[in-house]
């Protein structure tokens, strides 16, 4: 059935969509046909047996080269340089304070010469809080095997392995679950070897769509994105939802096909009332993203509503997208509940902190119901993917 949900879909809303006026490319712009999507499994991922790395030299702990048996080890890809991995250093410091005395190893890895890891260990508050391991790969063999083969490259990363075979990958901010199944030995490697390939295959398939939609903002013919969106829906059946919500988000806004848009994306809450992903994709694209040149309220809050009743008021991914779709509509009292629900429910940090943040602001601030008419949108601006799911709330 979902296989055939893209056909369908198409059937109801085609004529609209092709009675669009369409804008001839300008001479100078090349029309060429998009690029097809290539459905290719990321070449490392979870589930894969790996070597121990050859780190050299080691700044900090015993030179380790072989995988113990039994043993859970966790390796961090950092810089000392990276904001960002600065941002989450207190973070890694308090899993290893949590998952070391259960036996996990913490190695972090980083392609910078001793010198410079060794500087940093000598900052106020490193030298003491560094009680694991540090190891420089200069020859970047962690990147090079490990994480360029993801298709999703950020730092910090963890690598999460036990008796030699990858069991997880991710942002350190994701990682407790995960860390804590894994030690109990409760770990689903296949579903989470499953899932992983999926949003990797997503992440090449929107690097495709942007490279398209750039191609449509030079040209102002938006058809070739369309095209490629057929294109990976056909290919990517188990997101093609997800995908149907982008094709919606470009129609409502630097397509200018707003009434066609709508249409399409009333016949999507239809086709996929029981895919709460879908239904946040198209709740919280029409709320935040600011191409869309007409917001319609009413459609993004029985979006987040059906997700909601899905998820049986449940999970906080769908209470905080209602939570926006109310405070949208002026509505702060429900907006305020939601993201207490929310609160509640949530046990990832990340998303924690997200939504602690979120609560002040509805809190703090007046709640104004959004117009309907996006004066900022811009005609030629690219319609980003719908915020919020494929990069780190559903994974």
């Amino acid at each position: 059935m979902l296989r055939s949900m893209p056909r369908i879909i198409a059937v109801l809303v085609c004529a609209t969509v092709l009675a669009a006026p369409q804008q001839a490319p300008p001479a100078s712009v090349p029309s060429d046909a998009p690029p097809k999507f290539q459905r290719m499994d990321p070449a490392i991922r979870p589930g894969e047996r790996v070597s121990f790395p050859m780190l050299t030299p080691w700044v900090r702990g015993t030179q380790l080269k072989t995988f113990e048996p039994g043993k859970v080890y966790v390796f961090e890809v950092f810089t000392t340089t990276c904001s960002h991995c600065e941002e989450h250093f207190d973070l890694v410091c308090e899993l290893v304070r949590a998952f070391t005395p259960r036996g996990v190893t913490f190695i972090s890895v980083t392609n910078e010469k001793a010198p410079v890891v060794q500087a940093w260990l000598q900052k106020p508050g490193k030298d003491a809080a560094v009680t694991w391991s540090v190891a420089c790969d200069p020859a970047e063999v962690v990147t090079a095997r490990w994480q360029n083969g993801t298709f999703r490259n950020f730092t910090p990363r963890f690598f999460v392995v036990k008796d030699g075979v990858l069991q997880w990958i991710g942002h350190p901010n994701m990682s407790e679950k995960p860390l804590q199944q894994i030690v109990d030995g409760t770990w689903d490697l296949q579903s989470e070897r499953d899932e992983f390939t999926v949003d990797s295959l997503m992440n090449r398939a929107n690097a495709l769509i942007d490279m398209v939609m750039k191609r449509c903002k030079q040209s102002g013919d938006w058809q070739p994105l369309f095209d490629a969106l057929d294109d990976v829906i056909e290919k990517m059946p188990e997101r093609a939802g997800t995908l149907q919500a982008q094709r919606v988000m470009a129609m409502i806004g630097p397509a200018d096909r707003v009434d066609a848009g709508y249409a399409y994306g009333r016949a999507l809450l239809k086709a996929y009332a029981k895919d709460p992903r879908t239904l946040r994709a198209l709740a919280r694209g029409t709320l935040s993203l600011s191409a869309v040149r007409r917001r319609d309220l009413d459609f993004a809050l029985e979006a987040a509503q059906a997700a909601d009743a899905v998820d049986g008021g449940t999970d906080p991914k769908s209470l905080d997208t209602l939570a926006m779709a109310h405070f949208a509509r002026g509505d702060r009292d429900k907006a305020i509940d939601c993201m207490e629900r929310a609160l509640k429910l949530e046990a990832e940090r990340k998303f924690i902190k997200q939504y602690q943040r979120t609560l002040a602001k509805y809190r703090a601030d007046p709640a104004v119901p959004m117009p309907p008419f996006n004066p900022a949108a811009k005609p030629a601006e690219p319609a980003p993917h719908p915020a919020g799911e494929e990069d780190g709330h559903d994974h």
